[in-house]
């Protein structure tokens, strides 16, 4: 089993944040930005690439929307180093023989959070949550 035990905090971690860039992009639609503008955004922001455009002005020069980028990104660096230190724990602690199985559960668990993420139901649930959390939550001020 060596090496399994870091499959699960792995896959947890690709699991959260595929989850955090969602709410990202919901906080930016609370903003006023159009669905499909604000997840490529909040992917942009968390994946800290280059997103060099016009929307991206939008979102520079709007406080609100930085605020936001600025929680994606801080978000963003801490689950690449999460995967990245579990990731290469998972496969450098397994012996070579169980690297196949170690493989092979890692796709399935992919496959998994790919399936949860195109569940329109179960992800329509997690959206109204953080919709309805952010507008309790004082962290952020939303245009009605």
């Amino acid at each position: 089993m060596s090496g399994v035990y870091f499959l699960v905090p792995t896959l947890l971690a690709i699991f959260v944040s595929m989850l955090f860039v969602r709410a990202g992009a919901i906080a930016l639609m609370r903003t006023g930005m159009r669905y499909e503008q604000a997840k490529f955004q909040a992917l942009s922001a968390f994946t800290a690439t280059g997103f060099t455009t016009r929307e991206a002005e939008k979102v520079v020069n709007h406080p609100q929307r930085r605020r936001i980028i600025s929680v994606l990104m801080i978000g963003g660096y801490a689950g690449v180093v999460a995967v990245i230190v579990s990731g290469t724990s998972t496969f450098v602690m397994t012996a070579a023989q169980n690297m196949p199985r170690n493989v092979l559960l890692f796709v399935l668990g992919l496959s998994c959070i790919y399936a949860f993420a195109r569940h329109a139901g179960l992800m329509q649930r997690w959206e109204n949550w953080v919709e309805r959390w952010l507008r309790r939550s004082e962290m952020f001020e939303f245009e009605a």
